[in-house]
């Protein structure tokens, strides 16, 4: 388990030594980097599982370039040679115990939240939109599609929260146009 994995662990082991069930581990999408630990957080936790369906080979298999298009939009020509020889982390397969959809509501979780599929990053990307308009997104606004951007648009997010930087107020990027 790589470090973030013993933050998310670390943290888990304080909720759960405070009585608190982990029942559920969502996943926004299936790399390696945002799924690699999930199967161990899952058999110490007892949780089960969710990513969505377009995501779910890629746990499976532990095969991170599952789903994937052949030339992702979000890579420039230096980003696709330099990727050729970087490969990603060890990666523990698992079988999602639960696929989750679009408009799916996660109030039997105990959250007042949506989930939304928004393909970009990967198909299977998803947002997690909270009742008061913050938006848990993994590597959405890395990658995201014209139809995932205009359809956050039309939602009242207010902050959003990637996977790997600090949480930005969305209405910083309203008017940024997503690569082709």
């Amino acid at each position: 388990m790589g470090h973030l994995g013993s933050v998310v662990g670390d943290g888990l082991a304080v909720r759960a030594h405070a009585g608190e069930e982990v029942r559920l581990l969502l996943l926004t999408h299936g790399d390696y980097d945002h799924a690699g630990s999930a199967a161990y957080l899952c058999d110490r936790y007892g949780s089960e599982i969710a990513v969505h369906r377009d995501d779910a080979e890629r746990v499976r298999t532990a095969d991170w370039s599952s789903g994937m298009k052949p030339r992702p939009d979000k890579f420039g020509l230096v980003n696709r040679v330099v990727s050729r020889f970087i490969k990603p982390g060890p990666f523990d397969a698992f079988e999602p115990g639960i696929s989750v959809e679009d408009g799916q509501p996660l109030a039997g979780y105990g959250l007042d939240a949506t989930i939304l599929h928004l393909p970009g990053h990967t198909r299977g990307s998803i947002g997690v939109l909270i009742g008061d308009g913050d938006i848990f997104c993994g590597d959405l606004m890395d990658s995201m599609g014209k139809p995932s951007l205009a359809r956050l648009r039309s939602l009242d997010v207010r902050t959003v929260y990637p996977g790997h930087v600090k949480p930005f107020l969305f209405e910083r990027v309203r008017g940024v146009h997503p690569p082709r």
